[in-house]
């Protein structure tokens, strides 16, 4: 009895947080929530950088050989992490 209890409670809160999170998402689309990213970064960084340097990530798009494409430019990315890069 107590584990069905439990069961349709979990599921209650399961619902209620969808809601706010669905609340959340439609107020933030319709612009009455805006995120300031800017801040939300650097306060991160403040918490998250364990040696006091700013290790940057950085996503570079290197383009492909355009005569091996026909002439067009291949889309490729790299993952960048300081100066090390992964392809």
């Amino acid at each position: 009895m107590l584990f069905v209890a439990l069961l349709q409670s979990l599921k209650v809160a399961a619902i209620v947080v969808g809601f706010l999170f669905t609340l959340i998402q439609a107020l933030a689309y319709t612009g009455y929530v805006n995120t300031d990213w800017s801040m939300l970064s650097k306060d991160f960084t403040a918490v998250l950088d364990a040696n006091g340097a700013v290790d940057e990530l950085r996503l570079v798009c290197s383009g492909g050989d355009a005569a091996a494409a026909g002439g067009r430019r291949r889309a490729g990315y790299r993952v960048c992490l300081g100066s090390v890069c992964v392809c």
